[in-house]
């Protein structure tokens, strides 16, 4: 994080100093990029590596000032940027090395838990039997690898009908003539 505050500071001191020194539409065009400077560390790092390829143009390839009497030099300013970009670069490249260290342990850490399974679901299944003959239900559904609930009788869902809905009692089905009483004619 303070990399992050130290090397924006410096790109906030540095596009402030450039419209103070040339117009703001200079400024952004000799940075390279326009807008806001970013939080973000890794678009940060990208903002910084664009104003340090824009500063080390030589002088000849500057435009002149906006004001009398005053020049700018970029080296101070790429001497200022290259090590906080330097050590920012380092930074992200360490979290995206300890990113990629953790997804190799998770996919190891799943991979045996599959082995596991696998290799212990005959006996698991076994024992959970053993233990639903012994009259433990609780227990087998404790001893069972992937920790459903088999055996459970499923609550059947009442579904909607075309012909529960038309039998249905003052709903206005075929049978009866909307509110229970039968058609005059006797027709459904």
């Amino acid at each position: 994080r303070r990399l992050v505050l130290e090397l924006r500071g410096t790109l906030v001191a540095l596009r402030s100093s450039l419209q103070g020194i040339f117009t703001a539409g200079k400024s952004t065009q000799l940075m390279g990029f326009g807008g806001r400077i970013s939080r973000d560390p890794v678009v940060l790092e990208r903002q910084a590596l664009t104003a340090l390829e824009r500063l080390a143009r030589p002088k000849s390839e500057w435009p002149e000032t906006g004001v009398l009497g005053v020049s700018f030099d970029p080296e101070p300013w790429r001497a200022s940027l290259l090590p906080r970009v330097e050590a920012l670069n380092t930074r992200l490249l360490e979290i995206a090395h300890l990113e990629a260290a953790e997804a190799q342990v998770q996919g190891r850490q799943r991979r045996a838990r599959k082995a596991f399974d696998s290799r212990f679901r005959p006996a698991a299944r076994i024992v959970e039997d053993l233990c639903r003959l012994a009259g433990k239900p609780r227990l087998a559904a404790r001893v069972r690898l992937d920790g459903s609930r088999p055996g459970r009788p499923k609550k059947p869902r009442k579904l909607r009908t075309a012909k529960s809905t038309a039998e249905a009692p003052g709903e206005g089905g075929t049978k009866t003539g909307g509110k229970g009483v039968p058609h005059e004619d006797g027709s459904a």
